[in-house]
C-alpha cells in the first residue's frame, strides 16, 4: 500500500501499535481468568494412623518435605534434596542427625521383602482412593498422593515397615488364621501381627513450612533410638528390667 503523507504513516503506526497492545491485554485477561495458567499452590497432607506396635502416629508431608510424630513424644523430619532424618525431642531438648541410609537400617526396612505383592482390587480408606495388595499373608490398602516423591513414601513406609511402590500404606492387616486374636499388643512368629496400620482421617491442607522446621539449640545425641522415649519413659524401662532381674542397660551409650 503507497502512503500518500507523513500523515498517513503516523496513523497506521498508531493503528498498529493500539492493535498489539489490545492483543496482549486479551492475553493477559485470558491468562488470569484461566486457573491452569496460574501456578497451584503448594500443599500438604496430614495423615493421622495408629500402628500395631507404635501407637498413634502422625505424618504430614509435601513435595520436597515429610513430618513425622509418635505418640511417645518423637519427631523425625526429612526435607530435599538431601533427604537426611533430623530426630528429636521437645520435652528433653535433645536431637539426632543421621544419613537416610542409617535412618533405614535402624528401622530395619528391607523392601526388597515386598517384591511379591499383587494388586487384587480397589476401594477407599476415608474417602480417598486406594489400591488392595497382598502377597498371601497380608492384604495392604496403598495410596497414590500426586507429586509426593518416592522418598516420603520410603520414608512413612519405614516407620510403618509397609512395602514401598512410591505409595503409601493407609490400611494393612496380616491375613490370620480365624482362631487367632489380633489386636495391638499381639505379636505372631514373624512380627506381622505388630504392624497393623489403620488410617482416622486423611487431609489435605495449605502449606505451612514451619511443620518442618528442625529446632536450633538442642542437645545432640549419637543414636537414633535415644529420641524414641522421654527421660522419664526410659527410667520406668529400666526399672522394669531391674525387675526382672535382666541386667541389661537397655540404652547403654
Amino acid at each position: 500500500m503507497l502512503l500518500k503523507n507523513t500523515n498517513d504513516a503516523g496513523i497506521v503506526a498508531r493503528t498498529f501499535t493500539l492493535v498489539v497492545f489490545s492483543v496482549a491485554s486479551i492475553a493477559v485477561s485470558l491468562s488470569c481468568a484461566n486457573p491452569a495458567a496460574q501456578a497451584a499452590p503448594k500443599k500438604m497432607w496430614k495423615l493421622e494412623m495408629s500402628h500395631g506396635m507404635k501407637g498413634n502416629v502422625t505424618a504430614i508431608f509435601c513435595s520436597d518435605a515429610v513430618n513425622f510424630t509418635t505418640e511417645r513424644g518423637g519427631r523425625y523430619v526429612s526435607q530435599a534434596p538431601k533427604w537426611d532424618v533430623f530426630a528429636f525431642r521437645t520435652d528433653d531438648k535433645i536431637i539426632c542427625n543421621v544419613s537416610r541410609d542409617v535412618f533405614t537400617k535402624e528401622m530395619n526396612f528391607h523392601p526388597e521383602r515386598f517384591a511379591n505383592y499383587k494388586k487384587i482390587g480397589t476401594g477407599s480408606v476415608c474417602l480417598y482412593p486406594v489400591t488392595v495388595i497382598t502377597d498371601g499373608q497380608n492384604t495392604i490398602h496403598i495410596a497414590n498422593f500426586p507429586g509426593i516423591p518416592r522418598q516420603v513414601c520410603e520414608f512413612i513406609c519405614a516407620w510403618l515397615k509397609q512395602p514401598v511402590l512410591n505409595q503409601i500404606a493407609l490400611k494393612s492387616r496380616p491375613d490370620l488364621k480365624s482362631s487367632h486374636k489380633v489386636n495391638a499388643m499381639v505379636i505372631d512368629v514373624d512380627n506381622r501381627a505388630a504392624n497393623i496400620v489403620e488410617t482416622k482421617s486423611v487431609k489435605e491442607l495449605p502449606y505451612d513450612k514451619s511443620v518442618f522446621l528442625v529446632p536450633k539449640g538442642y542437645r545432640s545425641v549419637a543414636r537414633l533410638e535415644d529420641t524414641f522415649y522421654s527421660k522419664s519413659r526410659k527410667k520406668d524401662l529400666e526399672s522394669i528390667v531391674d525387675d526382672l532381674g535382666i541386667g541389661v542397660d537397655l540404652f547403654k551409650k
